[in-house]
Parts: structure tokens; C-alpha cells; sequence
């Protein structure tokens, strides 16, 4: 982790320990008051080792700036831990939500197209993980139910409260090419991350057949019908 400030954007009234408050309203610790939407971040070029927000992007319309000032206060290597609710459930639609965050949003300027984002974001972001949250009982019902949290993840609904991403912003990126972003899970935002293990890499046991398990009367029916 390089040297430099460490700073909570829109910190409300949970700003994390060690870190300087940065939030839109005047609340107790908050150390400066910036609409990050339209006022730049109130810190030197590249004097921020560290940068955190929790559950403010998805409260805004435009995300320019605060991107663009991210990437100018932080210096090289400087850390960036982004936390939003995941798309795919009923907190990410509650008031005030205005984007509703998924992996999409951060492959496309660090992974897909880079290059095309670089000047916009003003720096290189290099994306390293994606963490879920899922809750116990979650994991419990897709187990009983043999749904891989893979799959669960990509089609279903209501699976990870809320997801974090991890960045590093590069103004001066390493030689080489970066490494995939890993993807974790874990049962609090602070527990023990595991990785998602892609369906591709699970051997699973071949599908039963209609006619081995038994087709329902009216599909029976249906068919017979049809024939």
C-alpha cells in the first residue's frame, strides 16, 4: 500500500476508522464537505494512498468527476475499495438509489476497453477482486437445492446483499499484462474470503432424462396430442 492520505468518501455517519471523512452533508467527523457530483475532491495531486466509499456511488446520476478526481488525488498504486449494493437484489432498488451496480461496470473501463477509458478515468485502473457478500442461509438454500453460487450469481435473484470491488489506480502502470480480477465470496464484508469456483470447473453429474424420471400426466398428455 503506498504512503500517502486515507480518505472515506461519502461516509455519512459510518466513517471508517484512521480514514478522513469526505461527505455531501455537514454530520459529526466528517472532515470536509464536498458534493462529489459537482465539486472536485479538496486533496493535492496524487497525496492519497488509500480510498474507500461504502453505499454512496449507487446514490448518484453521474459518476465522471468522482472517478476522474479518484484517480487525480491518488497517487501510484494507491488502493480503491469501492462498495455498492449488488444489482441483483431488492436493497439495490430502495429510495435514492440511482445506479444499480454489477461486475459490468468495472470490467468495461479496467478489463474490456481500457484504453478507450483512460483519459476519461484519468488514470489506469487495474480491477483485482470482486468480493459478494452472501449471507449463511443463503449459501444453505442454494446448497440444499444443488445451485452453485456461480450460476446463482449470474442468473437468480436476491443472492449477495451487496458486492465490493478492489482496485488499484495506476498513473504509471507495471510492465506487463495485469493479472484476471479473482472473484470471492464471504458471509460478512470483513469475514474469510473464498473464491467462486466457475461452473465450467465443476464436474457435475449428467441430466436424468424426462422418460428416466417420469414425465408428469398433463406433459404426457400434452405430447400426446401434439404427435
Amino acid at each position: 500500500m503506498p504512503d500517502g492520505l486515507a480518505i472515506d468518501i461519502g461516509c455519512g455517519w459510518a466513517k471508517r476508522p484512521g480514514f478522513i471523512g469526505v461527505d455531501k452533508d455537514a454530520v459529526p467527523d466528517v472532515e470536509h464537505r464536498v458534493d462529489v457530483e459537482r465539486e472536485p475532491l479538496p486533496f493535492a495531486d496524487r497525496s492519497v494512498g488509500t480510498i474507500f466509499t461504502s453505499h454512496c456511488l449507487e446514490h448518484l446520476a453521474d459518476h465522471a468527476l468522482i472517478f476522474h478526481e479518484m484517480s487525480r488525488v491518488a497517487a501510484n498504486g494507491a488502493t480503491l475499495e469501492i462498495w455498492t449494493p449488488y444489482a441483483w437484489t431488492d436493497e439495490a432498488f430502495i429510495y435514492t438509489h440511482r445506479t444499480f451496480f454489477t461486475e459490468l461496470h468495472y470490467l468495461h473501463p479496467c478489463v474490456m476497453f481500457p484504453d478507450h477509458w483512460k483519459d476519461i478515468l484519468g488514470a489506469t485502473w487495474q480491477l483485482r477482486e470482486f468480493q459478494f457478500v452472501v449471507s449463511e442461509e443463503t449459501l444453505g438454500d442454494l446448497a440444499r437445492n444443488g445451485v452453485s453460487l456461480d450460476f446463482a450469481l449470474k442468473y437468480l435473484k436476491g443472492v449477495a446483499v451487496e458486492f465490493g470491488t478492489h482496485l488499484t489506480i495506476w498513473h504509471e502502470p507495471p510492465a506487463g499484462e495485469m493479472p484476471a480480477p479473482r472473484r470471492t465470496f464471504s458471509t460478512t464484508r470483513d469475514g474469510e474470503r473464498r473464491p467462486i469456483v466457475p461452473d465450467a470447473k465443476v464436474t457435475r453429474p449428467a441430466p436424468v432424462s424426462a422418460s428416466a424420471r417420469g414425465v408428469p400426466g398433463w406433459l404426457a398428455r400434452l405430447g400426446r396430442r401434439r404427435t
